[in-house]
């Protein structure tokens, strides 16, 4: 390998430069040849149970070659640091072939292969990085730690001498990206660096420690999980009486558990995903500090020809500040993101053990292969959401701090700070009227219209009207007022759906849908397979008992045959009573211990020697740089160092681990050292705690520890979750240092953008000050999604730990109600989940917003537009060879599926199963594919992690009018609550009471007589406006004004109705009365028989044969003749429909005028822009898509309107019944709430219409 990198002297400048780019292309080959030598060596060693009978001629082949296991995702808990470190050195070939730095292939392969180029891509990144993985797992520690070493060896050196030879030796130009990010190289290798090492010490202490262990020097560890023995020992312990006391931190942090341990896969996920957020930003903070050289440099006299000095600087100043400090926010939050990855965890997988599920989504069932592939997705997942994650919350956070920028400190200097003083308390004194009004809202409900305590020790008010009639009038005026309210109020239901939404996009472990959405976020249903997948495989009561089972099978009978038989037939079949035995806790202590222990499938290993010190010498040769820096590619080689960081801390690890491998079976078989057993005591301790007796008082935890993070000493993550989070970091990391990379690029293009096509529309000068603000804000914001980013990778172990260990303890609340996955399902989710994560991290950085009319308007411009330009076939073509990567993506996730299900499951139990049992077959095999299909799943969360964010802003605009859904997640349906804007009502509700009060008096004559005159003078009125102001009016037609009054009466025509039908319903109020004093009619009583039948149909018996329904009774609608709505819904119904006919009249007149006016006095300006046959083209493409979406947008407005009623019922009845179900379950109501709510309901509904 070291080969490949020339020497200095022999060659010249040029010819080493270009060796040294193709170096990155020819690595992997050259890689290849020690990777299968190793695996082969490997293989070799590796004895089979299964002997074939051709391998009888051969005796000394005879059982070789058997399967190698780079890693257990599913069950090891060995080695799991080494396996993240070993992950953070193999991510930069990931990220490399990903973006297209590195090409495996001699030839660029057609654009509808590409899925296939990055299988095939991931496969041999699998190959050529297989050795770290196989070394560290090997049960020959000896050889493993050798090769390892060896291997970390040889990369470490060529590392070092690409870094540091060919920076030396560059000659690009300074001013060119390339060359820029060059200069920062080592930073970006520093991971892989420090991984390469950590590997090479660790093989060293593996050799070391076998050395002594064959030495005698040392004990050979058993393998156990001790911790679960412990968990279950705790499980069996009374509690205690009195609770010990947590600190702060266990309280409202995280508090360490003793008995529960997180898999090598989590591990392995947080460290990784750390390792992105790093590379992340530190992309985005040279991308940044490239563009400010570039603007302070060479572009710097072209700025001051349009730009005056003094405003500039300010300019300038403002953003880079602000696109600084938000980087740090992103970069926090993306902190504490990776750790809640963990926190879940553990939660949720303890939930399980305790036989709680509400946390999985409750309409969707997961298939056995279905959960097994997500076990395999999941980390790659969560590295790239967790990337993606941090910029989507840079870029938010960024525009929330320019917007800061505009709106108080530029107005601060220019004005000075006395002057935006009193702009602001003028702006806010609407919003504290309106505060102050809704405030009063409760108070007069509380003390006014509420009936008093029942008793002094009750804490609230009976939900008990009292003062009705004076209720029901502060009802009605409050009825217009509310409505204005809720036009405001739209909008920030709106904001907050979407703050919640981007906070919560790289976070697998919580889905992004509203409740009832669930089974929508695939990504989601990834981690609940995973989680499912886990419960069933490691289980500390199900282990230990199955241990038992088969310890006491494998016992002698000689030994039996001295212990009673009574009792070894109590012993067989009660395990309780072992865990009683006086003498098992005493004379044969160690005997008993053993009785708990489960066998891994992961060992130890020995692979990456060579990656550290090749890292070294790369990082070395490259990094003085003589080079002209000029041009994109030459100002990113200034800080390609930065790049592999993550990379050489990664190898450094690995070579670390490897030496400490070899030298440690060098001891042990010189018999130094003793052998250690490989004792799992962390899960020995937390059977232990089980078994134990509760304490009489539960221990007081501390802030930390009840709010945050709670560490548990029995407790650790499993390398699958722990390479999701280090590869999560790992891509952050790069993701970030990559956009600032591009940021200066782009800015540099942009002025050149500005003199081609923008030069007509804009000046110069307003061009570069509105960049310049865009270039700060980038800055800040991108520090923001970092810390976002990093906060929702550390949130993978965190989760992890929660939800595995409710699983444990057989609790499932944090899993969705009705969400009952199969095993099949729930291994598939094992799979997949790290893929995922480590791919929705990255995701998670971006947000999709698209309306209805934007849509349209990219489907013409995407379809319509090419066709009628280039004709149908062209078009089809593209389309289909965009469609088959999509297709042949689909083939493989698939095929994940179907493989799992036929080859990696156990068969039936019986013929009558529906599924397999979640139970694993083949699980060498099964080892090496979630192996190599973890970097491909890493790469396909990146492009998942959009369809997520496009699903949760279609149901969340899908829902915004919705008030009796709640658009948030589960967990925030609190904040779905509406704010007010103040415009006052009590003139309209003065003006219209006639109507109601005619309608209400328990006097018909007089009311009907009453309400007749004053209905037929309003409707005399209107009819006199409509026709004779009309006809007189002599106002400008090109005027908006002016040509809407020629539609005026279709704005009246549902006024002229209402008064119509109120005319006749006074008539029929007089009729009636008058009939009923000449006692024609009777005087019907105001009974209401629908609620007392209502009660009679609950005390009738059931029905033995149910009736069958219609179609329209099962999908649509069933009418119940027991149930009437009340007036105030009627009322909401009808007046949504008119603000809904309305505001599409209004639309469709603003349009009208538009086109006139567009055809009319604009025409001439408007060719200035474009040519006229171009124009109308565009302009029919708009007016078609326009009325279109329209009509779509008001059908969904009308099936909102109906679910109204239907909602109405369904959950009113459902209240009567007892059930609570739709009731948020963090959120009490206070009874002056509820009141107010009822106040407030019609008014919002009708507002909340007419927004959506």
């Amino acid at each position: 390998i070291t080969s490949a990198l020339p020497s200095p002297k022999s060659i010249n400048e040029a010819e080493l430069n270009e060796q040294c780019g193709l170096f990155l292309d020819h690595f992997l080959v050259l890689c290849l040849l020690p990777s299968v030598f190793i695996s082969l060596l490997l293989s070799f060693v590796e004895r089979r149970k299964k002997v074939y009978a051709f391998e009888k001629r051969f005796l000394c082949l005879r059982g070789r070659f058997g399967i190698v296991v780079p890693l257990d995702f599913t069950s090891s808990l060995e080695n799991r640091w080494s396996y993240a470190f070993a992950f953070g050195a193999t991510a930069p070939l990931i990220f490399n072939l990903f973006f297209g730095i590195m090409n495996p292939f001699p030839y660029t392969p057609p654009r509808y292969l590409k899925v296939f180029v990055y299988l095939i891509s991931s496969m041999e990144v699998g190959i050529v990085c297989k050795p770290f993985f196989a070394c560290l797992s090997t049960p020959h520690k000896m050889l493993g730690g050798v090769l390892g070493l060896l291997y970390t060896l040889a990369w470490l050196i060529v590392k070092l001498r690409y870094l540091f030879w060919c920076k030396r030796t560059s000659t690009h130009d300074e001013e060119e990206l390339d060359s820029f990010i060059q200069q920062y190289k080592l930073l970006f290798e520093a991971p892989n660096l420090l991984s390469l090492g950590f590997l090479l010490f660790r093989f060293g202490y593996m050799i070391v420690n076998d050395v002594l262990i064959h030495l005698k020097k040392h004990t050979k560890k058993k393998e156990e999980k001790e911790h679960q023995y412990s968990y279950v020992q705790r499980l069996l312990r009374r509690p205690a009486e009195v609770s010990v006391q947590k600190s702060w931190f266990q309280k409202k942090v995280y508090e360490w558990d003793p008995y529960f341990k997180f898999p090598n896969r989590i591990i392995a996920t947080v460290v990784l995903s750390f390792l992105g957020v790093y590379l992340i930003v530190f992309i985005e903070l040279i991308f940044s500090s490239w563009c400010t050289k570039m603007i302070n440099g060479p572009l710097q006299n072209e700025i001051y020809n349009f730009v005056p000095d003094p405003i500039w600087i300010t300019y300038l100043d403002y953003t880079t500040y602000t696109w600084y400090i938000t980087s740090a926010c992103a970069a926090i939050l993306s902190v504490i993101h990776i750790s809640h990855v963990m926190v879940y965890y553990r939660k949720h997988i303890k939930s399980l053990w305790a036989g709680e599920k509400r946390y999985l989504p409750t309409t969707f069932t997961l298939r056995p292969a279905v959960s097994v592939a997500g076990l395999l997705k999941y980390p790659g997942y969560q590295i790239a959401f967790t990337m993606w994650g941090y910029l989507m919350v840079h870029l938010g956070i960024f525009t929330a701090g320019m917007v800061f920028v505009y709106l108080v400190i530029l107005p601060i200097q220019k004005n000075g700070f006395l002057s935006w003083l009193l702009d602001l308390i003028t702006f806010l004194t609407n919003f504290f009227i309106v505060f102050t009004l809704m405030k009063l809202q409760r108070i007069v409900i509380k003390w006014v219209f509420l009936q008093d305590k029942n008793s002094p020790h009750d804490e609230e008010k009976p939900l008990a009207l009292n003062n009705r009639k004076a209720f029901h009038t502060f009802n009605y005026y409050l009825f217009f007022f509310n409505v204005i309210l809720g036009l405001g109020s739209c909008v920030l239901r709106l904001i907050r759906s979407a703050i919640v939404a981007l906070m919560l996009v790289s976070r697998i472990e919580r889905t992004v849908m509203p409740q009832g959405f669930k089974k929508l976020d695939a990504s989601h249903c990834t981690w609940v397979g995973m989680i499912i997948t886990d419960h069933h495989h490691n289980n500390p009561v199900l282990v230990c008992f199955c241990h038992l089972l088969v310890k006491h099978t494998l016992q002698s009978v000689q030994k039996r045959a001295h212990i009673r038989w009574a009792l070894v037939y109590t012993l067989l079949r009660n395990p309780k009573v072992i865990l009683l035995r006086k003498k098992c806790w005493n004379a044969n202590r160690e005997e008993f211990e053993h009785a708990f222990i489960w066998a891994m499938s992961a060992h130890g290993g020995n692979k990456n020697t060579i990656k550290f010190i090749v890292q070294l010498l790369e990082l070395i040769w490259c990094s003085d740089s003589t080079a002209d820096k000029g041009g994109l590619k030459n100002f990113i080689l200034d800080y390609e160092w930065l790049l592999d960081v993550p990379q050489l801390l990664c190898l450094g690890m690995l070579m670390c681990r490897f030496g400490f491998q070899t030298v440690k079976d060098v001891l042990i078989r010189l018999k130094k050292l003793k052998r250690e057993e490989e004792v799992k005591s962390e899960q020995l301790e937390y059977v232990k705690r089980l078994l134990r007796r509760p304490a009489e008082r539960s221990v007081q935890k501390n802030w930390f520890q009840r709010r945050v993070y709670e560490w548990d000493p029995y407790f650790k993550f499993p390398n699958r979750i722990i390479t999701t989070v280090v590869l999560s970091f790992f891509s952050l990391y790069l993701i970030v240092l990559l956009e600032q990379i591009l940021t200066f690029y782009c800015v540099i293009l942009s002025s050149e953008l500005w003199n081609t096509y923008l030069s007509a529309l804009l000046s110069q000068s307003e061009f570069i000050q509105h960049l310049n603000y865009a270039k700060y804000t980038w800055y800040i914001s991108c520090g923001c999604g970092t810390f976002s980013s990093v906060i929702h990778i550390i949130h993978v172990l965190v989760y992890y730990r929660k939800h595995i260990k409710s699983v444990w303890a057989g609790e499932k609340k944090f899993l969705p109600r009705k969400y009952k996955p199969t095993p099949a399902v729930s291994l598939c989710g094992l799979l997949k989940y790290p893929g995922f994560q480590i791919a929705y991290t990255l995701w998670g950085y971006l947000i999709v917003h698209l309306a209805m009319f934007i849509a349209g308007m990219v489907f013409v411009y995407l379809v319509i537009y090419p066709i009628t330009t280039n004709g149908f076939l062209p078009w089809l073509i593209n389309v289909m060879t965009l469609l088959a990567n999509f297709f042949i993506m689909l083939v493989v996730m698939a095929l994940q599926r179907i493989f799992i299900h036929i080859f990696f499951l156990q068969d039936k139990k019986s013929p009558l199963d529906k599924e397999k049992p979640l139970a694993l077959d083949n699980r060498k095999v099964f080892h090496n594919l979630n192996y190599f299909l973890f970097f491909f799943n890493m790469i396909l969360g990146l492009m998942s992690c959009v369809m997520r964010v496009l699903k949760s802003a279609i149901v969340g605009l899908m829902l915004l009018p919705r008030i009796e859904r709640a658009i948030m997640p589960q967990g925030f349906e609190k904040f779905d609550n509406m704010f007010v804007y103040l415009i006052s009502s009590m003139e309209v509700g003065i003006v219209c009471k006639p109507f109601f009060a005619c309608l209400s008096t328990p006097d018909k004559l007089l009311g009907g007589v009453l309400g007749l005159l004053y209905t037929l003078a309003w409707f005399i009125v209107q009819l006199w406006d409509l026709i004779w102001c009309k006809g007189a009016s002599t106002l400008n037609k090109e005027d908006l004004f002016g040509f809407s009054l020629q539609y005026e009466w279709l704005f009246d025509v549902p006024h002229l109705l209402s008064l119509g039908f109120l005319f006749f319903r006074f008539g029929f109020m007089i009729v009636n009365d008058v009939l009923i004093r000449l006692k024609k009619h009777s005087n019907k009583k105001e009974v209401k028989k629908h609620q007392y039948r209502y009660v009679q149909t609950l005390l009738r018996q059931p029905v033995e044969v149910s009736v069958q329904k219609s179609w329209f009774q099962r999908k649509v609608y069933k009418w119940d003749p027991y149930f009437k709505f009340p007036n105030r819904i009627i009322a909401t119904v009808v007046l949504s429909c008119i603000g809904l006919y309305l505001i599409v009249l209004t639309e469709q007149i603003i349009s009208t005028w538009c086109i006139k006016m567009i055809h009319g006095p604009l025409l001439n300006y408007t060719y200035k822009f474009a040519y006229e046959p171009t124009l109308k083209t565009h302009l029919n493409y708009a007016t078609y898509t326009w009325y279109i979406t329209s009509v779509c947008a008001a059908i969904s407005a009308v099936i909102n309107i109906c679910h109204v009623m239907v909602y109405y019922r369904k959950h009113i009845k459902s209240l009567r019944a007892g059930e609570k179900q739709y009731r948020p379950k963090t959120f009490t109501l206070r009874p002056a709430v509820s009141v107010a709510g009822l106040l407030k309901y019609p008014g919002y509904q009708i507002a909340f219409t007419m927004w959506a």
